[in-house]
């Protein structure tokens, strides 16, 4: 069984996208446990939230094989993005946490965690991002 420890680790076989997409999915808790299946064509969960490309490296790597798939937790690094985007729309720190389900507390920590810098390059049109 080959366990990935670190994260680095998986995205060197699979390319970062597709680590990124098999760990959110496989959730926070460390040490979830997936059967890689032999062939790389199987219509496999795997190959749908990975995409084909990832799926395939996994499968001439790990084919036949259990692994151990690190977590990672993204919903609070999500929100913290989430909130950037609205506070710099100009949104109150009433109405970001009203939309991103936080107290009016929490925005402003977040909002303090970015408050000295003084350009970020994301682009504040970008409604997707929110």
């Amino acid at each position: 069984m080959r366990s990935f420890q670190e994260f680095g680790r998986l995205a060197d076989v699979v390319g970062g996208e597709a680590a990124l997409r098999l760990a959110g999915f496989a959730g926070a808790v460390s040490g979830r446990r997936v059967y890689v299946p032999i062939d790389g064509n199987s219509p496999h969960v795997l190959r749908r939230v990975m995409g084909a490309a990832g799926f395939t490296k996994l499968v001439a790597t790990f084919g036949g094989q259990t692994i151990v798939i690190p977590g990672v937790q993204l919903d609070s690094l999500r929100t913290a993005g989430r909130a950037h985007a609205l506070l710099r729309q100009g949104l109150s720190r009433t109405a970001v946490a009203h939309a991103l389900g936080v107290t009016v507390q929490r925005v402003h920590q977040l909002e303090m965690e970015f408050k000295d810098l003084n350009g970020d390059g994301f682009d504040d049109d970008d409604a997707e991002a929110v």
